[in-house]
Order: structure tokens, then sequence, then C-alpha cells
């Protein structure tokens, strides 16, 4: 099966809050991972700590 990828929006700059749920909304809708660049004012990998912690799969 085709793995499939959700790639988080980090022009609008939103809270790490709202990306996490997006990555939430992803699981329940079958994705497998989330993606979510480097970019000036936040730190990727804390953001993505935070979806770790609180999706099962992503």
């Amino acid at each position: 099966m085709t793995e499939r990828d959700v790639f988080l929006p980090v022009a609008a700059q939103p809270s790490v809050d709202a990306l996490v749920e997006q990555a939430r909304l992803g699981e329940e809708l079958g994705y497998d991972t989330a993606w979510l660049p480097e970019s000036w004012g936040r730190n990727a990998v804390a953001t993505l700590s935070c979806i770790a912690r609180d999706t099962d799969d992503i």
C-alpha cells in the first residue's frame, strides 16, 4: 500500500495546537506521516515532538 503523507502549512504561522490538531485529523483520515518544514520563527523538531506526543501512529 502507498504511504500517505500530510504536509502541514506554516506560511500563516498557525499555533502549535492547530498543527497538532491538523496532524490528529490527518491520522484519523488514514494518513501515515506528517511533515513540517523548518521555518523562520518555529522549531520544527519541537513542534513535531508535540505531534508525536498526541498521535498514535504519526
